[in-house]
């Protein structure tokens, strides 16, 4: 089982700032963070369990969750939307 964990610290500039290469406002209330998992799922039934602790409310999950080898047919792809629906 692979999976890589990412995070991310981003300031967010407004488009006029970033086009000057300057910030005008405060640095640390522009700080944002973003993770990214990047998850090898190795079937999608045997990876089910893995994916719901990931996305999970109460857990604050990856902004950004991507997934390799879920080997569902173009049939079954709506399983993603049967079991995560948001």
């Amino acid at each position: 089982m692979l999976m890589i964990i990412w995070t991310l610290c981003l300031m967010t500039m407004t488009a006029a700032e970033l086009m000057a290469g300057v910030s005008t406002g405060n640095c640390s209330s522009n700080l944002c963070v973003l993770s990214v998992v990047s998850y090898n799922l190795h079937g999608f039934y045997q990876s089910l369990s893995v994916l719901q602790e990931l996305t999970d409310h109460e857990f604050d999950g990856p902004d950004i969750l991507l997934l390799q080898e879920h080997w569902l047919t173009p049939g079954n792809l709506s399983k993603f939307d049967d079991h995560f629906n948001d």
